[in-house]
């Protein structure tokens, strides 16, 4: 796969999302903090998902996660919370294999908790792809946002 650049995702198809996500491999580490970004929506106006609203906040609200405290952080990188455990293992929602996000032992409240699962795929050492959604297979797929290294 050749380099493939933040602007590259942000100008992509949901299919050309899905094959990058899809091709990646897992050459590279998950270490460090990277700053999130928003690049597309997988449902439309009108055929939500289920949970739509627990994912809607991330098209607005800036965010970003420290894979060396294995937490999301939002408006600034010491505001961290969402401890997530992370392995390696089969995507729920594309052929492949993908860094897992699991949040059964986080902090966040119990009403959140249980909702919430994400993927990620390196593409190089500075930038990865992310599948954010919530906790179940079918439909659980929300949105794609990409990872920055900071």
């Amino acid at each position: 796969m050749s380099q493939i650049t933040l602007q590259d995702l942000k100008q992509s198809s949901i299919t050309e999302l899905d094959q990058y996500f899809s091709a990646a491999s897992l050459d590279f580490i998950m270490s460090g903090q990277y700053r999130g970004v928003f690049i597309k929506r997988l449902d439309r106006l009108g055929a939500r998902k289920p949970l739509y609203y627990v994912s809607f906040s991330f098209e607005f609200v800036p965010f970003g996660i420290d894979f060396d405290t294995n937490k999301w952080f939002f408006m600034n990188s010491k505001l961290q919370a969402g401890y997530f455990q992370l392995d390696v293992g089969p995507s729920r929602w594309r052929d492949t294999t993908a860094y897992r996000m699991h949040y059964e032992e986080s902090e966040v409240p119990w009403f959140v908790k249980n909702k919430l699962y994400d993927e990620v795929k390196p593409l190089s050492s500075d930038l990865a792809l992310g599948i954010g959604g919530v906790n179940r297979d079918e439909g659980g797929d929300h949105f794609y946002f990409a990872l920055v290294r900071q």
